[in-house]
């Protein structure tokens, strides 16, 4: 079994790479939408780190949460306490589940924006870094999240440069906001040699 690592700045192109390659037959774990899915299904515990307000209708409020994390960054860190078990668990069980089909030969394509903040870049066992220019990252986050580029700022100064990132990878996917078809293509070649 091979553990493949996606990763990549916000608005850069990861989940569409992950989807990409869902579409072209490969297993892929996406920690990111799972991470937000806990948030929202644990509500006693993120309320005690962020307040009950949090929930507004009983649905988490992305943009309290996002202003509370950046304001002050030991409750970011206190999400994430709670938040990178939970989603490490629930990867663990599902690579258990593959083993035990005795599929233990696939490729698993796991997205996650913190890889290496997370530290966990040592659990894979290749890291593709999808990348895309600024302006378009802007461009797309905030028509498609409605996110104020003082909000972007905000979530790219808390990751680790794009260039550490880049040079931390294997395997560099370019986004231009084409379709990912054929850097896919070119990173399964990569992945055969």
């Amino acid at each position: 079994m091979k553990l493949l690592g996606i990763t990549g700045g916000v608005g850069c192109g990861k989940s569409l790479l992950r989807k990409t390659l869902e579409k072209m037959g490969y297993l892929t774990f996406d920690a990111d939408t799972l991470a937000r899915q806990i948030t929202q299904n644990h509500i006693p515990e993120v309320q005690k780190i962020f307040g009950e307000d949090i929930y507004q209708n009983g649905k988490l409020s992305s943009q309290l949460l996002g202003e509370r994390m950046f304001s002050q960054p030991s409750l970011k860190k206190s999400l994430e306490d709670l938040i990178h078990p939970k989603v490490g668990k629930i990867f663990l069980e599902k690579l258990e589940n593959i083993k035990a089909l005795g599929q233990d030969h696939v490729w698993i394509f796991y997205e996650s924006a913190l890889l290496f903040e997370t530290q966990k870049q040592d659990e894979f066992d290749k890291i593709i870094y999808v990348h895309a220019p600024l302006e378009k990252r802007y461009q797309w986050l905030k028509q498609n999240r409605n996110w104020s580029e003082e909000y972007i700022q905000k979530i790219m100064q808390s990751q680790i440069s794009d260039t550490e990132k880049m040079e931390r990878s294997n395997f560099v996917i370019m986004n231009h906001g084409e379709p990912l078809e054929e850097e896919a293509i070119r990173l399964i070649r990569y992945l055969y040699v």
